[in-house]
C-alpha cells in the first residue's frame, strides 16, 4: 500500500499543533490555582487525565513523524 508521504506528513504536522495547543490550555488551567481551588476534584482529575492522554498521543505521533523522514 503506497501512502503519499507528503500529505502525511502535513496531517501530522496539523495534530500534532492541535495537540500541543490542548495539551498548553489544559496545563494553563491546573496551572491556575483559582481553577484548582474552586473546581470539583473530578474535573481536576479529568484535566490531569487530558493532558496525560494528549501527551501520550503526541508522543506516538511524533514517532510516526520520524519514520516518515
Amino acid at each position: 500500500m503506497e501512502i503519499d508521504i507528503a500529505a502525511e506528513r502535513e496531517r501530522l504536522t496539523k495534530e500534532i499543533t492541535r495537540l500541543e495547543n490542548e495539551i498548553t490550555k489544559a496545563n494553563a488551567k491546573l496551572e491556575n490555582e483559582g481553577f484548582v481551588a474552586r473546581a470539583p476534584a473530578q474535573v481536576v482529575a479529568q484535566e490531569k487525565e487530558r493532558v496525560a492522554n494528549f501527551s501520550a498521543t503526541l508522543e506516538k505521533l511524533r514517532d510516526q513523524m520520524l519514520k516518515l523522514k
